[in-house]
Formats: C-alpha cells, structure tokens, sequence
C-alpha cells in the first residue's frame, strides 16, 4: 500500500496549486504513469468501485495538499460518466490567491 500512497502524493504534487481535479483524474493518472502502483494496491480479490474509494480516501488523507471541493461527474476508467469527488490543490503557504 505504501507504493500506492507514493503514487498518489506524486500525482497530487505535480497538479499546480490553485487548480482543481477529481479522483477519476488520479485513477487515470495512476493507470498511465504507475500501472505497478495501481495492481500492488488493488490486490488480488479487489473490485474496481470499493478500491476506488481507498484511493479517493488517500488523496483525502493528503490533506497538506489537497482540500475536498465537492463533487465532479467524469469519465471513470471504463469510459463511462459517473459520480466521484472534486478536490483542489492547495496552494503552499504564504503565496498570494
């Protein structure tokens, strides 16, 4: 799991502060740059809706670096629309809105 977390605090680190992005964004971002990352967390039994949650509950845990900003509706991995949440990075201290 600890990849994975890796995998995501990169991700979130290299979205420029002040811009907003969903976890479907994050999934995709995942399965694109870090596929290794993505199968180690899934595991072997995991089903794709409740392993999505943990990695929305990572991001959430990133917390220095990301604030929840309500909800999003795009694409998810299996081409379609659906729900997920909307999160915005947090710009670094002391820098000007």
């Amino acid at each position: 799991m600890e990849k994975l977390e890796k995998a995501v605090r990169k991700i979130i680190n290299s979205i420029e502060p002040g811009c907003y992005f969903d976890t479907h964004t994050v999934i995709l971002l995942l399965l694109k740059n870090d596929h290794d990352a993505y199968l180690l967390g899934a595991g072997i039994h995991a089903s794709t809706k409740p392993y999505h949650a943990k990695i929305s509950k990572i991001i959430k845990s990133n917390d220095v670096l990301v604030e929840e900003a309500g909800k999003s509706y795009s694409k998810n991995v299996f081409d379609h629309f659906s729900d997920c949440h909307l999160w915005l990075r947090k710009k670094k201290p002391g820098k000007k809105a």
